[in-house]
């Protein structure tokens, strides 16, 4: 799991959009786009509102060991593609 992440790590252009707790596999971010960005891709994310109801959704990306190496490449792929369209934009 550990090399999976890492993997992750190093295909993401920018991982600023994200944070977690180290040794931890889930990256957690709150970009609504992003999710159904994801989600339009074929890739599903945790997406809840949390601490309540009342608070600001936060959408989570967890990598487990099951994951293969081109699955990862995919997401990151995705994820990059994603803000590379506002990176442009500028």
């Amino acid at each position: 799991m550990l090399e999976n992440v890492k993997h992750f790590l190093a295909g993401l252009t920018d991982p600023e959009p994200f944070w977690r707790t180290p040794g931890i596999p889930a990256f957690s971010y709150q970009d609504p786009g992003l999710t159904a960005f994801l989600k339009k891709s074929g890739i599903v994310v945790t997406h809840f509102h949390y601490p309540n109801e009342d608070s600001e959704p936060t959408s989570r990306i967890v990598i487990t060991a099951a994951h293969q190496k081109p699955e990862i490449d995919k997401l990151t792929r995705i994820i990059n593609t994603y803000f590379s369209r506002f990176d442009s934009a500028q």
